[in-house]
């Protein structure tokens, strides 16, 4: 049989009537597919077969193919069918913190993650509504804190040390993520004990009142590090994690600062760390007149269980810290938000984020009628 190439099929006339629609086709296609057989040739089988579907059945292929073209590219109804993944997530463990879904989130694909971050691609509708974002890179980060610590001589006590992302040199406040199960605060107190063995005077004290009743010999002995945060547990756990509208973490104090109730930490508010890729929402804190909970605690050569990574004290007085802060030195922008923060407090008086008219309520309902200055009960004097 003489074979023609397929775009010739329309232009070459090898003389033959067309065959009837209705009944020839099936044995024009077996006589072919036969005729291909007697020659013991499997290709002219293939080449008959092929002919004669393209001969008499191009428009339903062109249709099958036009199918299979809007099915992977998700054609005009891309959501009746299932999304494709991407096609490899790096994944070294389950992130354990809480995925951010906004108002204008559509969907999320997750292409890395590991237990403290997780890389996304968010799908957001835009604010008026008029189109859609399907690339919009997202971080998420597990919440954390950071704390300016200023102790009881009156220095700010900072690491001098480096970061993978940082080139050369940084100065950093204590800093760390939230547990699961911790308030911002708990975690706080945590950080600074487990990073500088110093704490409040007052979780100093009521360190040496759970000792007192549980009659251990020797209460003035100083406490090791596992003894310490054992008890810090044990003190904080009447301060569970509370949750506001949105469903983040509360930093703000439950009740307001006074003698009895730390008011030695200040809380200096809540904050995202990239408005638009996410990164995790940052807690930062003061903490004024830190006392010792540890040996050595808070001085030169104190080890603390950091991570990993060389640090080297050093303690700033209030103007070495404000030239710190003005001339870059605390080169994440955290760090040097907090520590700009602090400084406000402290040398301009800056009252505690975030609820100070509640504050006042509160310490105006405690004082049962006695007359205070709102301000003085805010910050407990």
């Amino acid at each position: 049989m003489h074979h023609r190439h397929p775009r010739q099929l329309d232009d070459v006339d090898d003389g033959r009537p067309p065959p009837d629609r209705d009944g020839e086709e099936g044995s024009e296609a077996t006589a072919m597919a036969g005729n291909g057989l007697e020659h013991g040739d499997d290709r002219t089988t293939a080449r008959t077969a092929l002919h004669f579907l393209l001969t008499h059945h191009r428009l339903h292929l062109t249709a099958v193919l036009l199918i299979l073209i809007a099915w992977n590219t998700g054609g005009p109804d891309k959501g009746d069918r299932p999304a494709a993944g991407p096609a490899h997530v790096f994944q070294s463990g389950t992130y354990r913190g809480r995925p951010y879904h906004g108002e204008r989130t559509l969907a999320i694909e997750t292409v890395a993650e590991t237990r403290f971050a997780r890389c996304d691609v968010h799908t957001v509708i835009s604010e008026d509504g008029a189109s859609v974002v399907d690339d919009w890179l997202f971080l998420e980060e597990v919440d954390a804190v950071n704390v300016a610590v200023q102790r009881a001589e009156g220095d700010f006590v900072v690491f001098r040390q480096r970061k993978y992302a940082i080139p050369g040199e940084t100065l950093s406040p204590v800093g760390g993520f939230i547990d699961d199960g911790e308030s911002p605060l708990s975690a706080a107190k945590r950080e600074v004990l487990e990073e500088l063995g110093l704490g409040s005077k007052r979780t100093q004290r009521r360190m040496r009142e759970v000792r007192k009743e549980r009659h251990m010999n020797r209460v003035e002995t100083p406490l090791d590090m596992e003894s310490a945060l054992s008890f810090l547990g044990e003190i904080e756990a009447g301060d569970p994690p509370r949750r506001d509208g949105y469903g983040l973490l509360d930093g703000s104090r439950r009740y307001p600062a006074t003698e009895d109730n730390d008011a030695d930490w200040v809380y200096l508010g809540r904050y995202r760390t990239a408005a638009n890729r996410g990164g995790g929402f940052v807690y930062t804190f003061l903490l004024k007149h830190a006392v010792p909970l540890v040996p050595s605690g808070g001085r030169p050569g104190f080890v603390g269980t950091g991570d990993g990574e060389s640090q080297e004290l050093l303690y700033l007085n209030q103007k070495d810290a404000f030239r710190a802060v003005s001339e870059g030195r605390f080169v994440e922008v955290k760090w040097a938000a907090t520590f700009a923060l602090a400084l406000l407090n402290v040398r301009q008086g800056m009252p505690e984020c975030c609820n100070f008219d509640a504050a006042v309520e509160m310490a105006a309902a405690a004082a049962a009628g006695e007359e205070k200055d709102p301000a003085a009960a805010a910050s407990g004097g």
